[in-house]
Order: structure tokens, then C-alpha cells, then sequence
């Protein structure tokens, strides 16, 4: 029996009463999701620290290398809508501040950073921050981030 709109578990005839699984909500199905994504990212940010690459550089590779992705005849427009629609993908904290023909501002919650990386806050607002420049600037915007120490402001603006 499905007791929620979320893509069941099915535990098959063959799993022990002590290893069912149970069902968990789509909020936290997404929140495990988005840690492992920020995770991943860390990881990545760690080990090209430790190998003589800055979270800048590396940003601006990783952004290079996506914003061949996004075709650039869609235009600003395209940018604000996929932009907006990817936010909501990625945190679990989003403000709209300002969107219009010329301007958006969304204030996130940004990755939390484990421990376990030799990583700062500041090198993911670094990673980040260029990482999306170079797809902003391939469809004729600009990014900027501020850390206000809880929340990232993002502001991108049509050139």
C-alpha cells in the first residue's frame, strides 16, 4: 500500500521482517539529496585545493564547461526562468527578493560544509559564485553572491 504521493520503497517478498523499509517523506527525500549534491561539491573543491587549483579557478572551469549547455539564443529571459526554477532544486531556503526584465535576487541557504573537507565557507561562495558567472555571462548577464553568514544573496544582471 502507497500511504503518500512519494515514490514508494518496495520491499520484496524475500526481505527479513528487521530489514523493511519504510517510506520517507519527499522533504526529506530532497534535503538527503541536496546534502549529497553539496557534499560532492565540497569533495570536489577539497581535492583540486589540495592539488594547487583554487576554488576560483576551479569554479570558472566547471561554469566554462556547463554554460556550453545552455544555448545562447535563449536569451535573458530563458536565464531568469531556468535560473529561478534551478534555486528551488538545489536548497531548501528560497527569498525572492527582485525579478524583472533586468534583475534577479534570490536569498538562499547555502551548503553546509562538513568537517570533513579542508574547505571554508568562502571557497564555496568562491567556487559558486564564478561557477555561475561563466553561465551568466554566456547568456549575457552578470552573478554576483554575498554571504551574509546564514543566507547567499545572488544577484544576476542583464548586461
Amino acid at each position: 500500500m502507497i500511504n503518500n504521493q512519494n515514490f514508494p520503497i518496495l520491499n520484496g517478498k524475500n526481505i527479513g521482517e528487521k530489514f523493511l523499509m519504510n517510506n520517507a517523506p519527499a522533504s526529506r527525500r530532497f534535503s538527503l539529496s541536496t546534502n549529497i549534491m553539496y557534499d560532492f561539491m565540497c569533495s570536489m573543491v577539497d581535492y583540486n585545493k589540495r592539488n594547487g587549483l583554487s576554488p576560483e579557478e576551479l569554479g570558472n572551469i566547471v561554469g566554462e564547461n556547463y554554460s556550453k549547455n545552455w544555448e545562447r539564443s535563449r536569451t535573458y529571459d530563458n536565464l531568469l526562468i531556468d535560473f529561478s526554477n534551478y534555486v528551488i532544486g538545489i536548497t531548501t531556503y528560497v527569498e525572492l527578493v527582485e525579478k524583472n526584465d533586468t534583475t534577479l535576487v534570490v536569498k538562499i541557504l547555502p551548503p553546509s560544509v562538513s568537517k570533513a573537507w579542508k574547505v571554508t565557507r568562502n571557497d564555496m561562495v568562491s567556487f559558486t559564485q564564478n561557477m555561475w558567472y561563466q553561465i551568466a555571462r554566456n547568456m549575457e548577464s552578470d552573478c554576483t553572491i554575498t554571504d551574509d553568514g546564514r543566507y547567499w544573496t545572488v544577484v544576476m544582471n542583464k548586461k
